[in-house]
């Protein structure tokens, strides 16, 4: 991939990473706090149970901490793509990025869901490293 062609892939997925993980924040913030009205509420643990309160907890959480990861990947893919020369934040967290995605997809196979939009994270946090690391390499020389 060449340089030219990896800063236009890098603001493209940084736009998608950014739009992305302004949702999940989103939307975790309001598993959370659907999860504390549930667990206020006085819902009963029996025999050592989770209840689903807990649970939608608990995700909110791991949305939020999935969405600050892609909203910064974001932030940082887009500032790389203006200024080649600030590219290793932009690459570590499409590093970070992956991880997140792999868990994710990993997690969405486990539990039998659709794993529709943890490949797509994916594919996104795939081409953000591959432009970041190209770019990096660029730099090198």
């Amino acid at each position: 991939m060449s340089l030219e062609t990896s800063c236009k892939v890098l603001k493209v997925t940084g736009i998608l990473s950014l739009i992305g993980g302004i949702v999940a924040i989103v939307f975790g913030i309001m598993a959370f706090a659907g999860g504390t009205l549930m667990e206020m509420e006085g819902s009963q643990v029996v025999d050592g149970e989770v209840t689903v309160g807990a649970l939608a907890i608990g995700g909110g959480v791991l949305a939020c901490v999935s969405g600050v990861i892609a909203l910064l990947e974001g932030i940082f893919s887009i500032r790389a793509a203006n200024n080649n020369e600030k590219i290793m934040p932009a690459w570590i967290f499409a590093i970070l990025g992956l991880i997140s995605s792999i868990g994710s997809l990993v997690t969405s196979i486990m539990s039998k869901e659709d794993f529709v939009s943890p490949i797509t994270t994916l594919s996104v946090s795939i081409l953000v490293f591959i432009a970041a690391n190209t770019i990096r390499n660029a730099n090198k020389e």
